[in-house]
């Protein structure tokens, strides 16, 4: 079974734990924002909750509590956080309670989260939901996922929203045991069930490994990216598929999949990866690999503690930066079709392989240069930069 993100990972001050709650950090008041103007209430569901907190501050459930705190004003926001370990769920409750005698609506549960999630579904007509998924091990089965995003949620309005831990560990395990015969095929009959059937086993022996110095890196990222596309083909909705590595040159841990059926919310989710980003580069100081070669400039790490973390972060603003020339170039390839278009309808082409590292900032700047030399054309204004339209 399952534990709450508080064990295990997230109750240590990880990279990867810090990339993904500076994601929340910078997500959830956007969202509330976004869909409380349209809906009478926001819906937050933190399934593996732990104790509210990580090692390196607060973790997704007091985040959640956080936002709700920071923009209940414009809107009533209800939280739902569940956690089945009795030692976790003690400490939750308790930090449950002081932000609910400050007003703010939160439900804790001791429980499965495959057992409360129905009821709160049941309970959740008109409001906008976002659902976070973050066990320590497998995700529950594909189906009962789909059905927990379509069914009651299953309209574009009131607004629904996933975002999903997708294990890597999972999937490593259970290739080497179908590649290997293991006569163990526990790993295996368990992502069967979280992919909804056999179909990665086929991807597994494509991508075998050549030889015992290949890793399974390449059948995990192909496992997810398929798994994310069934899944969003199965609930009508879009998609952005995250890999979270502890550092750059380290082989994914999970990936991360956030769905939408709202093109704004991929924008507004892309934009905030970008926000992330710096932040998780910084952390990755925090456990540094002297073996390895420097993370941007191939110069041996020889700095220390804040330094070197402030280096980090110099370089990850200055890529950011410069990754404005590789937006301006998808943009170019986009208004090459001869079609007017939007950039919120084309998150995936714009951002392209800087995607969780540029942000709107330098999609304002590769449209101002392609403007700047006539390039492209304003065709319709509107106040948001993702909103307007264009053309050759």
């Amino acid at each position: 079974m399952a534990t709450g993100t508080s064990a295990g990972l997230l109750d240590e001050k990880h990279a990867q734990s810090m990339f993904k709650h500076a994601i929340l950090r910078q997500y959830l008041p956007r969202f509330i924002a976004k869909t409380g103007s349209r809906s009478p209430r926001v819906l937050l569901v933190d399934g593996y909750a732990g104790t509210g907190d990580s090692g390196a501050g607060p973790g997704s459930a007091k985040l959640m509590l956080q936002a709700a705190r920071d923009t209940g004003s414009l809107t009533q926001v209800d939280i739902y956080l569940v956690e089945s370990n009795a030692t976790n769920y003690k400490r939750l409750s308790e930090t449950a309670a002081l932000f609910r005698q400050n007003g703010i609506q939160v439900q804790d549960r001791k429980g499965r989260i495959e057992d409360e999630l129905p009821p709160i579904i049941a309970g959740s007509k008109g409001a906008a939901l976002f659902l976070f998924l973050d066990p320590c091990g497998a995700l529950m089965p594909f189906d009962y996922v789909r059905d927990t995003l379509t069914g009651p949620r299953a309209a574009k309005f009131p607004p629904t929203e996933g975002f999903l831990n997708f294990s890597d560990g999972l999937v490593r395990r259970a290739a080497g045991q179908v590649l290997k015969h293991s006569s163990d095929q526990e790993g295996a009959a368990r992502l069967d069930g979280v992919c909804g059937g056999p179909w990665w086993r086929d991807i597994a022996a494509r991508l075998r490994p050549r030889d015992a110095a290949e890793s399974f890196e390449a059948i995990a990222q192909a496992v997810a990216n398929e798994y994310a596309r069934r899944l969003a083909s199965a609930t009508s909705m879009d998609g952005i598929v995250v890999p979270v590595r502890k550092r750059i040159d380290h082989q994914p841990i999970y990936h991360l999949i956030f769905l939408t059926r709202h093109t704004e919310g991929l924008w507004s989710f892309a934009d905030c990866l970008g926000a992330a980003w710096p932040e998780w580069v910084e952390a990755m100081a925090r456990e540094p690999d002297r073996s390895q070669p420097d993370l941007f400039n191939g110069a041996g790490v020889t700095l220390e503690g804040a330094t070197l973390r402030a280096q980090l972060k110099r370089d990850a603003l200055r890529q950011q930066a410069e990754s404005a020339a590789a937006v301006e170039a998808n943009i170019r390839r986009i208004a090459a079709t001869g079609q007017k278009f939007r950039l919120v309808d084309h998150v995936a082409e714009v951002f392209a392989d800087v995607l969780g590292i540029a942000r709107e900032k330098q999609a304002r700047s590769a449209v101002a240069a392609l403007l700047k030399r006539g390039e492209i054309r304003l065709v319709r204004a509107d106040k948001r930069l993702q909103r307007r339209l264009y053309s050759r």
